[in-house]
C-alpha cells in the first residue's frame, strides 16, 4: 500500500466522489461521450482477477480482441519507459483511459491525478488501481479541467489527435496545450503521445488508425472534426507557438500504442547505427486488419536512417516539452530502447543503447522488472529419447560492445528480396560455418566429439552441438571485419540436438513478404544446411525440433494477439 498526500485529500474543489466507482465527478457534467462499448466487460476482468499489475499475466490471458489488447497490453506503459518519472513526481494523466498507464504510475510511486472524460472508463482504471493512495481518479471534460496544483508532468497519452474532435474553440490544439502549458510547474515536462500521419506504415498500405482508410493522413484528408494526426514539422509549430521552448522527439515502433522499440531523435546523427536492424523483427500493425505492404519496411528504413530520415518517418512520435530548457527527465546518452514482454514476467527485459566516447555504442540489458532476480531459474525440455536438457539464461552483468558489421538475417532477407539464391545460399553456408567451428559438434550416441569430415553420412539427429549455440542464428550474428555472435540469451548445460538450433533459429529468415517472389521456407533452410555438412535430415529430426521448442516456448513466451499474425508466408527456396 502506498502512502500519500492525495489520501489526505478529503474532497477535489468543484468535485464529489462517486461512492460506486471511487471516482471524482463534476456536479453536472455529462462527460464527453467517448467510449469503446467494451468497458463494462473490462471491467469485469479487472474485477475477477487477482493480479491487476502492469505486467499481469492473468490480463493477457483475457485479451481477446482490440479492445482488451489496448487496455491490458504489457507493452502500453513501455511509452513511459524512457522518461524518468521518479517516486514522488507529481504527474496529470489527461486521457487516462482504463488505467494500463496510469497502473503503471502508481506502481513506481508518481503522486497521479488521472482525469478521464467518461465516468465508466475511469471506473475501470480506478478498480484496476485500487489499493493505491498515490492515485486520484477525476471523471470530467478536461477542457473544463483547472485544478489548484502544478505538476512535475503533463502526459497526453493518444489524446492531442482528438483535439480537433473534441475541442470547442477556434484554435483547438491550441485549447488542448493551454490546458496541459497550465497545469505544469515552470521546469515541468509535458509528454504527448501521438501517431504521425507521415509515418512509414501508412504510406506502406496501412489503414489510419481511427478511420481505417489508407493514404488518408499522408493525403491529408482530414476534416473539421476529424480525430487527426501531424507530421513532424507541424507539430513542432504548435508546441512553439503554445509556448513550448523546447521539444525533443522520440521514435515509437511499431506506434506508440504497443511499442517495442523507441528511438530518440539523436540517431539521426548516428548514422553507423544500423537502426533499422532493431526493426526488423518487429511488424508495423494495422488495427483494421490491412495486413498486406507494397514494401519492406525495415529495408526502407536503412534508406531513410543512411539520410537521417528515421525519426519524421516514425508511425508514432513521444514528445517532451518544455516551457524552458530541456535538461531533466531523460537520459540523453540513450539512442534505443529495445523491449521484450511477449515473455514470462520474469524474463521480459529492457535492452539500452548508450552512445558514448567518440560515437561509441554499448548495449545494456536488464530484466524490466527491479524486483525479478538478474537471472530467472532453470527450465527444462525433455528429448523424445527422454533425455533431460537444462536450460539456462546466460549471465552478462557488463555492458557489450555494439559491433560494426551488418546483421546476417536483414542480408538474408536483402537476398529473399532480391530474389539472389547464389548470395542466400552463401549466408546459409557463411552460418553453418560459424556454428561448426565455434561450438563443439559431437555424437548423440557415443559423446565423440566430431570435426566437418566425420559429419559425412551421419543422420542430422545424431549430431549435437554445444549447449551455448541455441540462440546463434542469423539475428544474432553480425557481419562485419570478424563474425560476431551477441546476446545469446540461452544455454544449456549439456550438447542439444543441432536439428533443434538450425530450426529455431532458421525461423527467423522466414520473415514478411511484400511482393509475388516466394521466400525459403524452414525445411528447406534446415534441409539446405544439412546436405552441405553432408548429413541427412529426416522428417523426424524437424519433428523432434519442433517438441523441443514447443517445449521452450511453453516455459518462456507469454504472447498477445498482435503478435500472432505471422510476419511470413511460407514460400519455396530460390
Amino acid at each position: 500500500m502506498n502512502t500519500s498526500e492525495l489520501t489526505t485529500a478529503a474532497e477535489l474543489p468543484g468535485y464529489v466522489m462517486d461512492d460506486a466507482s471511487g471516482v471524482f465527478v463534476r456536479p453536472g457534467s455529462q462527460g464527453i461521450g467517448y467510449r469503446d462499448g467494451g468497458e463494462d466487460a473490462l471491467l469485469k476482468i479487472i474485477q475477477s482477477v487477482s493480479d491487476r499489475s502492469t505486467l499481469s499475466s492473468e490480463l493477457v490471458r483475457h485479451m481477446n480482441d482490440w479492445p482488451s489488447e489496448y487496455h491490458f497490453s504489457r507493452k502500453r506503459h513501455l511509452v513511459l519507459r524512457p522518461f524518468e518519472i521518479k517516486r514522488g513526481d507529481r504527474v496529470l494523466e489527461l486521457g487516462s483511459g482504463c488505467g494500463s498507464i496510469t497502473r503503471h504510475l502508481a506502481e513506481i510511486g508518481a503522486e497521479v491525478t488521472a482525469v478521464e472524460g467518461e465516468l465508466a472508463r475511469a471506473a475501470v482504471a480506478a478498480k484496476r488501481c485500487e489499493g493505491f493512495d498515490n492515485v486520484r481518479f477525476v471523471a470530467d471534460n478536461f477542457l473544463a479541467l483547472d485544478l489548484p496544483e502544478k505538476f512535475d508532468w503533463v502526459l497526453m497519452i493518444g489524446v492531442f489527435e482528438y483535439s480537433q474532435k473534441y475541442g470547442t474553440s477556434a484554435d483547438r490544439q491550441r485549447e488542448y496545450l493551454d490546458i496541459a502549458r497550465r497545469h505544469l510547474k515552470p521546469n515541468g515536462t509535458l509528454v504527448i503521445a501521438i501517431e504521425n500521419k507521415l509515418g512509414l506504415k501508412y504510406l506502406n498500405g496501412a489503414g489510419e488508425d481511427h478511420n481505417g482508410k489508407r493514404f488518408y493522413g499522408p493525403q491529408d484528408l482530414y476534416g473539421d472534426n476529424d480525430i487527426t494526426t501531424w507530421g513532424r514539422v507541424e507539430l513542432q509549430d504548435m508546441l512553439a507557438a503554445a509556448g513550448f521552448a523546447q521539444t525533443k522527439f522520440f521514435a515509437a515502433f511499431p506506434d506508440y500504442k504497443l511499442p517495442k522499440i523507441i528511438f530518440s531523435e539523436d540517431i539521426d546523427q548516428h548514422r553507423h547505427f544500423r537502426a533499422e536492424e532493431l526493426l526488423h523483427y518487429t511488424k508495423s500493425l494495422d488495427y483494421r486488419g490491412k495486413n498486406e505492404r507494397i514494401f519492406d519496411e525495415s529495408l526502407v528504413m536503412a534508406s531513410l536512417r543512411k539520410n537521417g530520415m528515421m525519426v519524421d518517418m516514425a508511425n508514432s512520435f513521444l514528445i517532451a516539452c518544455r516551457l524552458d530548457e530541456l535538461q531533466d527527465g531523460f537520459d540523453p546518452n540513450v539512442l534505443a530502447h529495445y523491449f521484450s514482454v511477449d515473455r514470462q514476467r520474469h524474463l521480459c527485459t529492457h535492452t539500452r543503447f548508450m552512445s558514448g566516447v567518440n560515437g561509441q555504442i554499448t548495449v545494456i540489458k536488464k530484466p524490466i522488472d527491479a524486483d525479478q532476480p538478474t537471472l530467472a531459474a532453470p527450465m527444462f525440455v525433455t528429448t523424445e529419447s527422454g533425455d533431460l536438457l537444462q536450460l539456462t539464461q546466460f549471465e552478462d552483468k557488463a555492458a557489450s560492445d555494439y559491433y560494426p558489421g551488418r546483421l546476417m538475417g536483414f542480408d538474408i532477407s536483402k537476398a529473399l528480396k532480391k530474389g539472389d539464391a547464389e548470395q542466400l545460399k552463401t549466408l546459409l553456408k557463411t552460418w553453418a560455418a560459424f556454428l561448426v567451428h565455434s561450438f563443439q559438434i559431437t555424437c548423440r550416441h557415443t559423446g565423440q566429439r566430431l570435426t566437418m569430415a566425420d559429419l559425412e553420412g551421419r543422420r542430422l539427429a545424431s549430431v549435437m552441438i554445444e549447449g551455448a549455440a541455441i540462440d546463434c542464428g542469423p539475428q544474432n550474428i553480425i557481419l562485419g571485419e570478424r563474425i560476431h555472435a551477441f546476446d545469446l540469451e540461452w544455454q544449456s548445460d549439456q550438447p542439444v540436438p543441432l536439428a533443434w538450433v538450425l530450426n529455431r533459429n532458421a525461423k527467423h529468415a522466414v520473415r514478411l513478404r511484400h511482393s509475388n517472389k516466394q521466400v525459403i521456407q524452414v525445411t528447406d533452410i534446415v534441409g539446405f544446411i544439412a546436405e552441405m555438412l553432408g548429413v541427412t535430415a529426416m522428417t523426424e529430426d524437424i519433428a523432434e525440433a519442433n517438441y523441443l521448442e514447443k517445449q521452450f516456448q511453453s516455459g518462456v513466451a507469454l504472447v498477445e494477439p498482435s503478435n500472432i499474425t505471422p510476419l511470413t508466408e511460407a514460400l519455396d527456396l530460390p
